[in-house]
């Protein structure tokens, strides 16, 4: 679990490919284009504040927040059941159907996979808070969040499927230097109050649970940004507008994503 491992990862992973591109040739960067042609899931600019807003509403929701009023409690509507329900049907109905439509296709069937977990997650969050009659951030609703931070890694995968790619060979700018900092900064320290936690006989600790909440949402967005800036690298499409064969997909999927900003 511990981020530090992300270093050793990537530069592994550069190792073996730096080897093995000297028998095998590059990925072909336009045939890469035309598989993510068909990817119907937000990544790029797009996709960064689809997932920024997503976790966002994560938060407010570990403690039981309004997303648009964040000084408020969320209060327990049956509408916002019903609201959360339809739109993870639709969403994760979207995700499941970009997933096999890329399933010849490793790194993609990873990120739509971690779409539908997110939505998931993010839901069972919802409906979880809407049954909870404690407010406030609790245990049980930060169990989520450690399973999301350790899903979120298999990003380090879907990125290793497509490094070879001659877009992303080498590739390190001030964004994705930043991103690694705050995935390795922020899993470190979610790592260390989730061992002191464990110790503390996982008590109702005020500080270590608002420590573990926020760095580690704050290290599993970051991996989700991972791949927005990735997949955006490598098709050359920085704001992420999807090809007119996947459009109404992509933008269904974007709003119906929102659904759960307007819980109250």
């Amino acid at each position: 679990m511990a981020s530090p491992v992300l270093l050793l990862i990537l530069f592994c992973t550069k190792q073996t490919y730096a080897a093995e591109n000297r028998t095998v040739p590059d990925t072909d960067d336009k045939e890469m284009e035309s598989k993510f042609a068909q990817y119907s899931l937000p990544y790029g600019v797009l996709g960064a504040i689809s997932h920024l807003l997503t976790y966002y509403v994560i938060l407010c929701h570990y403690y039981c927040r309004c997303p648009t009023m964040p000084w408020r409690y969320l209060e327990k509507h049956s509408i916002n059941m019903c609201l959360v329900v339809i739109a993870s049907i639709v969403s994760i109905t979207i995700a499941i159907v970009t997933l096999t439509r890329m399933r010849e296709t490793p790194a993609l069937v990873v990120l739509a996979a971690l779409q539908v977990v997110l939505s998931l997650i993010m839901d069972a969050l919802s409906v979880q808070r809407y049954f909870q009659k404690q407010q406030g951030l609790v245990r049980s609703t930060v169990l989520w969040g450690a399973i999301l931070y350790g899903v979120s890694y298999a990003s380090i995968y879907a990125m290793a499927q497509v490094s070879k790619s001659k877009r992303l060979q080498g590739r390190w700018d001030p964004l994705s230097v930043t991103l690694v900092v705050i995935i390795c900064g922020s899993g470190a320290l979610a790592f260390g109050s989730f061992i002191s936690w464990v110790k503390g006989g996982c008590r109702q600790d005020p500080v270590t649970l608002h420590i573990l909440a926020v760095a580690g949402l704050a290290n599993s967005c970051a991996n989700f940004l991972a791949g927005d800036y990735a997949v955006a690298v490598l098709t050359g499409n920085t704001i992420g507008i999807p090809s007119d064969a996947v459009s109404k997909l992509y933008y269904a999927y974007w709003v119906f994503e929102r659904v759960p900003f307007f819980t109250f």
